[in-house]
């Protein structure tokens, strides 16, 4: 038996091979991945029943959790290429042993028993999830799902850090920890996920994105034409463009205008490029608009510029 009658032949039936190949979401913490999932449910993806406060579909969550920590990493300790490979196997069975033996119903909710193992009901449905940790496990599900198409969501490395600072900081406040408190507790899914304490230092940071990025970019690179990488600037700015892109890309029906104009409603478009309005500019600035990892997502043309301004304002 093969990954992927493994994974796909779960306890209750065979739901997960009567469906087609689901879009993983996959990118740095604080770039984007939320929002991208948003539009993807939008235009009529189902990513998830049961989700933490991050949106995230608490079962390939948990699963995702697991296979990390069999790597000996987390989130906020990601593993080597090295780590990855040595543990392909054994992960992969692990994935493919979750997905046969977890209730996939906190995945599919009240879907589930309609669909499970009436393969004309599943044909047609579009599915996926979004988890930042999938861009260190894609080697993983891609095993299982070998069809599967990928988002690559990324944002400027600036945004990224101070995001993950104000939201690390904002766990010290006592409602903050009364509320994670209760919800851990009642055993609720969006109990948050694990704190990273040194991520309070925007330096921190930054170094996480950077793994991140080389991953996904290597993920890009192995996997080619069916990796699609998606500015979170470039959805807030020209959002029209962005999601007729993903659209053609995952081969969605057009969306129509009316439909486009209440995706991007609720888009705010100054969170693009957010450290443009908060001064002095961070002074690491100059020294990452020409990092390599800066040039290849395309950021380096407004770093350059940011640094530029900032030295003719002294």
């Amino acid at each position: 038996m093969n990954n992927i009658q493994m994974g796909c032949q779960s306890k209750g039936g065979t739901i997960w091979a009567n469906l087609n190949s689901p879009v993983i979401v996959m990118g740095m913490h604080r770039s984007g991945t939320s929002l991208v999932c948003n539009v993807l449910e939008r235009m009529g993806l189902f990513m998830g029943y049961e989700k933490d406060d991050n949106n995230e579909a608490t079962f390939f969550l948990t699963i995702n959790k697991e296979l990390l920590k069999k790597m000996n990493s987390s989130w906020d300790c990601p593993p080597s290429r090295e780590e990855i490979s040595s543990k392909q196997t054994i992960c992969v069975e692990h994935a493919a042993q979750s997905l046969r033996k977890k209730s996939e119903k906190a995945f599919w909710g009240p879907m589930h028993r309609s669909i499970s193992g009436e393969k004309r009901k599943t044909e047609k449905i579009r599915w996926g999830w979004k988890d930042p940790r999938n861009t260190f496990t894609l080697p993983i599900w891609r095993e299982i799902f070998p069809q599967c198409k990928v988002i690559h969501v990324c944002r400027n490395p600036f945004d990224v850090a101070e995001s993950l600072r104000k939201r690390e900081l904002s766990f010290l406040t006592w409602r903050a920890n009364l509320k994670q408190k209760w919800l851990t507790i009642s055993g609720s899914p969006r109990a948050r996920s694990e704190r990273s304490i040194d991520l309070q230092n925007q330096a921190n940071g930054i170094s996480l994105w950077k793994m991140y990025v080389q991953q996904c970019l290597e993920m890009g690179r192995r996997f080619k034409d069916d990796v699609m990488r998606i500015k979170y600037e470039d959805l807030l700015t020209s959002p029209i463009a962005s999601i007729s892109k993903m659209a053609e890309f995952l081969r969605l029906e057009s969306v129509g205008e009316m439909e486009l104009k209440a995706i991007t409603s609720s888009f705010r478009k100054q969170r693009a490029y957010a450290f443009l309005s908060t001064k002095p500019y961070p002074p690491e600035l100059q020294m990452l608009s020409r990092d390599p990892l800066v040039k290849e997502l395309g950021y380096q043309k407004i770093l350059l510029d940011s640094s530029d301004s900032a030295d003719s304002s002294k």
